[in-house]
């Protein structure tokens, strides 16, 4: 093995261990998706029984629906300041 190109630090013979997963490696989208489930839920959304790929949050008669496709989010619903939260909480 070889280190990778551009990386001078490593002595002969040495390469690095990577301690996560990397986009690109075939458990790359089930570690992303079960660390965003696991964000989500940590915010008080809910995951759907039905569709696994939809998450809601229901608070003060307000609720937001969060729905993942691959690595894309749609965020939707009528309480503004819970939709901004979600935002800034994903940055």
């Amino acid at each position: 093995m070889q280190p990778s190109e551009g990386y001078y630090r490593a002595s002969p013979g040495q390469v690095c261990k990577l301690q996560r997963s990397l986009y690109g490696l075939k458990q790359a989208s089930r570690q992303w998706n079960l660390e965003l489930t696991r964000f989500l839920l940590s915010k008080g959304f809910l995951q759907s029984k039905n569709d696994h790929s939809l998450f809601s949050k229901h608070h003060n008669g307000k609720q937001v629906f969060l729905l993942v496709y691959v690595d894309d989010l749609l965020i939707i619903g009528d309480d503004v300041e819970g939709i901004a939260a979600i935002t800034q909480a994903l940055h």
